[in-house]
């Protein structure tokens, strides 16, 4: 996620696989349809450059000559993760305060609240995908 080559990532992981070998791995992701300004909030607050989309990951790695074997949809947990991060945050923001600035706490507070309402519209992703070489 946090590469601004991720091709880059991709060929040197498929690379590494043996014939037969198993490529498999989990990312937060963009919707394939999401207009490309909403996801901007998230992308500054988490200092990326942009996120890759399933349908990203399926065309680069099957160029590289990998099959998709499996996808785990966990969109719907993107949400609840990010509501329960913050919910821990705040309950312990006296403790965390004296390891951080207030003003990064509630800059935390706020790029969480991104990825919530990110992923309540349908534009967050998070996902297991499974390759075999």
């Amino acid at each position: 996620m946090h590469s601004s080559d991720k091709t880059r990532v991709l060929e040197e992981a498929v690379r590494l696989l043996k014939p037969g070998g198993d490529f498999i791995f989990t990312e937060p992701m963009v919707a394939d349809e999401c207009p490309a300004s909403v996801l901007d909030p998230i992308l500054e607050r988490a200092h990326l450059e942009s996120m890759a989309s399933p349908g990203f990951y399926r065309s680069e790695i099957g160029r590289m000559g990998l099959e998709e074997t499996d996808f785990e949809d966990h969109s719907s947990q993107v949400a609840t993760h990010y509501t329960r991060v913050r919910q821990e945050l705040e309950r312990r923001e006296e403790e965390f305060s004296g390891l951080m600035s207030r003003e990064y706490i509630t800059q935390m507070k706020t790029g969480l609240d991104h990825w919530v309402e990110g992923a309540n519209n349908g534009y967050v992703f998070w996902g297991i995908f499974h390759f075999r070489a």
